[in-house]
């Protein structure tokens, strides 16, 4: 999400790490502020009923969910994106 402050190019975005479940995960922004990404919103982001966005993890089982914040000023944030793409 971004947009011109002060004549520069201002934004924050939602960094999604390949390694996790569901990657690339559906995200959605709103007019009033909301900006989110939902890896558990499939049903709304695609429509199909017979899903349900439900996770099983097994007991003793480990899920991780890896996502980062990039705020940046005039710069392009995939170059962020790559960066924490490429950390394992």
């Amino acid at each position: 999400m971004s947009g011109w402050i002060e004549r520069a190019r201002r934004g924050v975005g939602i960094l999604d790490h390949p390694s996790k479940p569901r990657y690339p995960t559906y995200r959605h922004t709103c007019d009033y502020g909301v900006h989110t990404a939902n890896p558990f919103g499939v049903r709304g982001f695609t429509k199909d009923r017979t899903m349900d966005g439900k996770m099983e993890n097994p007991a003793g089982g480990t899920l991780r969910f890896r996502y980062g914040v990039a705020i940046h000023e005039g710069s392009d944030p995939k170059t962020y994106w790559k960066e924490f793409a490429a950390a394992q």
